[in-house]
């Protein structure tokens, strides 16, 4: 009898915990906190960057933040199933870096600075909304979101408004201007108002697909659809370019570590495999360890930097850091490309647990079903 209890005590507890977490990709905390809200951190940065020495604020979202957030991208090798992807298919995984450090290194040499500034940018701006995009997508499909009707105004409506932003001020970025200078006719008073007004026609057109569905219309996906339309804001915020790029990464080195490591978490809950994988395995399981380990490379890019600028290497230093910037994009992009069925087999499961999904409400019995159209 008490067993009995204890066993339906055991299932309400669950059954509740169900309940709380639908529609977030782990909790209403967990997501608050590290995927949903990291947008508007930027915007608080702003609210007191102005007073900071610029390098204390590049320096802290890069290294604090960044640089564990660029090297936790590598933690994909160390999975046996993805090692195993990776060698058949190596000319993306493995010669495409290394092309990618000769082509970086071949235009420093040839000294097109300004290229390869407006490549990273650019390259930035697609790479955050992308991100944005794909994790909107996760709490699109736990919200019971049609993904057919939503997925195309949804990316659509991201990476303008984040371009839109960007480009407002576009006249302070001194990379792109170098090229823009260059067309026959001054492109920069029109370019942000027509990203921003194709992003927000696009999301209207979300928005309105979005009240179509059964459910509430006030989701964790609709906060974090807000959230993330305002994440490039303090590039209308703030004059100074850099500052502005450094307060805008900050929440979404902040979102990646979150993802990623809460993937890793879910992943490897038991710790079999290769050496490699039942290291990453042991990382995974372990809040404390996971700290433990973005703080040594927090310490030791920060030691690396510190001894180049020793030593006044700045041109290996702008290299280097070019390197890292870049080829955490193009591995992303290979990393979480969805499109591809080992990705969807490898982290799809472990980001939609069937648990926090919002179920759709079956049709009334008192409404007769609709029978199916025939010819």
């Amino acid at each position: 009898m008490l067993q009995s209890v204890s066993s339906r005590r055991g299932l309400a507890e669950m059954a509740a915990a169900a309940t709380t977490n639908a529609g977030w990709i782990e909790s209403p905390k967990y997501d608050l906190w590290l995927l949903a809200l990291p947008p508007l951190f930027g915007i608080a940065i702003c609210s007191f960057a102005w007073s900071l020495d610029a390098a204390l604020v590049s320096g802290f979202s890069l290294f604090v933040l960044g640089m564990p957030h660029y090297l936790s991208t590598y933690s994909y090798y160390f999975d046996d199933q993805n090692a195993a992807y990776a060698r058949k298919r190596a000319i993306a995984f493995y010669a495409g870096p290394v092309l990618l450090v000769f082509a970086l290194t071949g235009a420093i040499l040839l000294k097109l600075y300004m290229l390869v500034a407006l490549i990273v940018d650019v390259w930035n701006v697609f790479h955050v909304s992308r991100q944005s995009s794909g994790i909107l997508s996760v709490y699109r499909h736990l919200n019971a979101g049609d993904n057919r009707s939503e997925k195309v105004p949804a990316n659509l409506a991201l990476v303008c408004i984040g371009f839109g932003l960007y480009a407002v001020t576009i006249n302070d970025q001194p990379d792109v201007m170098f090229f823009l200078r260059r067309l026959p006719w001054d492109v920069t008073p029109y370019l942000g108002p027509a990203l921003l007004s194709a992003g927000l026609i696009a999301l209207g057109m979300l928005i309105m697909r979005m009240r179509r569905r059964a459910t509430s219309f006030v989701t964790p996906e609709t906060i974090f659809l807000t959230t993330s339309a305002l994440l490039f804001l303090p590039y209308v915020l703030m004059k100074d370019r850099h500052n502005a790029t450094s307060a805008m990464l900050a929440g979404h080195y902040v979102q990646y570590l979150g993802l990623l490591w809460l993937l890793n978490y879910r992943k490897y809950a038991h710790t079999a495999g290769s050496m490699k994988q039942r290291m990453l395995a042991s990382i995974s399981r372990s809040v404390p360890r996971i700290l433990i380990l973005l703080l040594s490379l927090i310490a030791v890019t920060g030691v690396v930097d510190r001894f180049i600028h020793h030593f006044n290497a700045m041109g290996l230093h702008n290299w280097l850091l070019n390197l890292v910037v870049l080829m955490h994009f193009y591995l992303d992009g290979l990393v979480w490309a969805f499109k591809h069925p080992h990705t969807r087999a490898t982290i799809g499961p472990y980001l939609l647990l069937p648990d926090h999904r919002i179920a759709t409400p079956a049709p009334s019995a008192a409404m007769p079903i609709p029978a199916p159209a025939v010819g």
